[in-house]
């Protein structure tokens, strides 16, 4: 469910969670002020493209302006906490919560290289499994392939290790440790559900036994979360952050054979049996940092029993801003 502008009566019916991008074939979402080519985010979005709110002199609403209430990064930021985040498309910078501009800037470094684009090859980059993302397959979309969307993946966890060091999200000096950051992981999601060259992902029987092409999704998202862990010890914030790993929503059926779409007029739609499953989508790692003179340290994370969730790194906020939540 999409949520309506802010103030307004009547939401518009397009939504505005991707196909918003100057040019979604690339990378950087099309705008020419990114010119590093795996940069990426808000500026790649086209206002002529968004939803317009007809209480408001038809003005466009931007993603984070459909949201009616604040968020934690609008609290943290307004408590004076510099924020980042990492997403798979420019419009989930909704994660600022309103602003009332045409710019998210409760989150201070937003970074989105576009996931539904064109695949490039990406010199320099190797995954959490070795993965050498200089020689994939460059075909289709990330989410077209079950290696291409681990190498998307790794972009954004590659712009959380820089934020842990206190860089930018392309390893700039100019930055510094947030105080809530994180990331949205796809590779589970993509192999739950893609079919690749008849590679099938997803899992094996009900107990969600995972194909190897599943298998490896996982083993990449716990070897990157893992770098991020390491990166935190070396940093010496490991002791003083949590860790929240979380997942949106779920998908389908890890049983195959009790899946059963409504048919329809796309190929086999409608055909037992299916190939896709999952227990919940994988979205985001998030990191909180303690600043509390107390040492008080959060509890551990926990997970459901069979279900790989997302990750979002954040650092616990000081106690005069936590009352601010």
């Amino acid at each position: 469910m999409e949520p309506a502008p802010r103030d307004s009566q009547t939401a518009p019916a397009q939504s505005t969670k991707g196909g918003i991008d100057i040019d979604q074939t690339k990378l950087t979402g099309g705008s020419p002020l990114y010119t590093n080519p795996i940069d990426g985010g808000v500026l790649s979005i086209d206002p002529t493209k968004l939803p317009r709110d007809p209480f408001h002199g038809c003005m466009p609403v931007y993603p984070w302006n459909f949201i009616r209430a604040n968020t934690i990064y609008g609290v943290i930021h307004k408590a004076g906490g510099y924020t980042a985040w990492a997403d798979k498309h420019a419009a989930y910078a909704a994660v600022s919560g309103p602003t009332g501009t045409s710019t998210p800037s409760n989150v201070d470094d937003y970074y989105a290289p576009d996931i539904n684009s064109d695949v490039v090859a990406l010199p320099g980059i190797t995954t959490a499994t070795g993965l050498n993302c200089a020689t994939i397959p460059i075909s289709g979309a990330w989410t077209d392939g079950f290696d291409s969307v681990k190498c998307n993946d790794q972009l954004k966890v590659n712009a959380v290790l820089n934020w842990i060091h206190g860089k930018t999200h392309l390893g700039g000096s100019n930055g510094q440790v947030p105080a809530i950051f994180g990331m949205n992981f796809q590779a589970v999601s993509v192999g739950q559900k893609l079919i690749a060259g008849g590679v099938k992902g997803g899992y094996t029987d009900g107990a969600g036994t995972p194909t190897a092409t599943m298998l490896a999704e996982i083993e990449y998202v716990d070897g990157a979360i893992g770098q991020m862990v390491a990166n935190l010890k070396s940093a010496d914030l490991l002791d003083s952050t949590v860790i929240i790993i979380t997942a949106k929503h779920g998908q389908s059926p890890v049983d195959t054979n009790r899946f059963f779409p409504i048919p329809g007029h796309s190929g086999t739609n409608g055909t037992p049996p299916f190939p896709q499953s999952t227990c919940s989508k994988p979205k985001a790692v998030m990191l909180v940092l303690d600043r509390s003179s107390t040492g008080r340290r959060w509890p551990p994370p926990t997970t459901r029993p069979g279900c790989l969730p997302t990750a979002t790194l954040a650092r616990q906020i000081s106690s005069s801003s936590r009352t601010l939540a």
